[in-house]
């Protein structure tokens, strides 16, 4: 039956080089995303212990990098906490192979990891000289003791004593099988409703001999804004399609509201009061470190800063290892706002955050100060953030407080799963990331 199928669609496509298909645009559905994130099944970046901080997964070696390595890279992905004790504990991980919406697929792990299942982290180091003491954990993945074997997304799952039920944090990573090219751009729309306010984000893909049954049933392309999966379409269908490449060009449907530059910290040197900073003093046992207010940008004009995109990094500027050197703080946010805000929390966002609402960092409205304010403790280095309004539904408005404007600065990344009929899962066969901005390949 299967090639009955593939020289239907040969025939199909000799006869009509370049077919317009019939699929419609679909624009940004937020409830469904929501939907999706309220699925128990749904998996993503989380923490689950309260002395559990700073969690990151980056290429080995590179500070800023997003958790993607192709299957062929001999770089492993590392993954980084610490844990705010004084004595080490036994911590067990496992990897979870996923398909492009973040749900576990069906195969048994003996078909995606080779070597153990479970396994511990034996790597671990003492802070050095801190008045907050931790232990700082590292993995690196693939190791000698488990390696995955299959493109795809996956979550890493750390636990204690060797029970998966007794969570301690889950992570996203993404093996990539690079099959295909994608070729596209990030740029301000031309759908006037949006011109001021959102990027569009068009891409062709070139299929480089890859055969497709149905490309609508075997290609699912999910397209995120700076990592952050609560901004993901997962649902865009090609536009146009031929034999060689699948296009995808529309004026509504792949829309990202621009939002505003990130906010930024820096807390590499404490002897230093630098941008954002009102003062510096110590008050038993920590360090504090008192930013200036924050103000709404919603209804103010574009606003130039140099961000990362909501990233951040670890660093102290006299240390020798920031990883064991740089101390834990208190930093202290505040936002003026005239009453509080009774439709949903105002939380913290960023990469430090998991890229969702993190209970610690959910702001408390004081009436004295007619202000929202936040004491988050949080390791030496250099921040972005932003302020999100979100409901106890999930409901996210990322432009209440940060406004969106098209001249924004955005990374936008493009993944490519292919899905043939007889596997169980789906592959991750291409990745390419955009800049709103910046052009980053030639």
């Amino acid at each position: 039956m299967k090639i009955y199928k593939y020289l239907f669609f040969y025939t199909f496509l000799l006869i009509y080089p370049i077919v317009h298909l019939s699929f419609s645009p679909k624009t940004l559905d937020i409830q469904a995303i929501e939907t999706l994130q309220e699925d128990p099944q749904y998996l993503s970046d989380k923490i689950y212990k309260e002395s559990i901080r700073s969690v990151r997964m980056i290429r080995e070696g590179w500070e800023l990098s997003h958790p993607i390595v192709d299957t062929k890279d001999q770089l492993p992905l590392v993954l980084t906490f610490d844990d705010l004790s004084d004595e080490p504990i036994t911590y067990s991980y496992t990897l979870v192979h996923c398909d492009a919406n973040w749900r576990p697929t069906d195969i048994i792990k003996n078909d995606y990891l080779e070597g153990m299942h479970q396994e511990i982290i034996r790597d671990y180091e003492f802070s050095r000289n801190t008045l907050q003491t931790y232990i700082h954990y590292s993995l690196a993945i693939p190791n000698q003791d488990m390696r995955p074997t299959l493109p795809g997304n996956y979550i890493i799952k750390v636990f204690e004593d060797y029970d998966e039920e007794q969570l301690v944090l889950a992570n996203r990573f993404c093996l990539v099988d690079h099959r295909i090219t994608i070729n596209g751009e990030a740029k301000r729309t031309n759908n006037l409703m949006f011109f001021d306010t959102h990027h569009e984000v068009d891409f062709t893909l070139s299929l480089n001999g890859l055969r497709l049954d149905d490309p609508s049933r075997n290609i699912q392309v999910v397209v995120v804004q700076n990592f952050d999966f609560s901004t993901a379409i997962f649902d865009l269908l090609p536009s146009f399609t031929s034999l060689d490449e699948l296009v995808y060009n529309y004026e509504e449907g792949n829309l990202f509201p621009g939002l505003g530059e990130w906010r930024h910290f820096d807390t590499k040197n404490l002897k230093y009061i630098t941008e954002g900073i009102d003062f510096i003093r110590f008050e038993r046992p920590l360090n504090h470190v008192y930013l200036l207010p924050d103000e709404s940008r919603s209804n103010s004009d574009y606003l130039y800063e140099e961000d990362l995109n909501g990233k951040y990094f670890i660093k102290w500027d006299e240390g020798w290892d920031a990883d064991t050197d740089a101390d834990y703080i208190k930093v202290h946010f505040s936002l003026p706002f005239d009453a509080p805000i009774n439709s949903g929390g105002i939380y913290l966002f960023g990469d430090f955050s998991g890229w969702g609402a993190d209970a610690r960092y959910e702001m408390q409205y004081n009436f004295d100060r007619h202000q929202y304010e936040l004491a988050a403790l949080l390791k030496q280095g250099y921040y972005n953030y932003q302020y999100r309004l979100i409901s106890p539904g999930l409901q996210t408005d990322p432009t209440f407080f940060e406004g969106s404007f098209y001249e924004t600065e955005n990374d936008y990344l493009v993944f490519v799963y292919y899905h043939d009929f007889s596997d169980r899962y789906q592959q991750l066969i291409g990745f390419e990331q955009f800049n709103s901005v910046k052009k980053i390949h030639p």
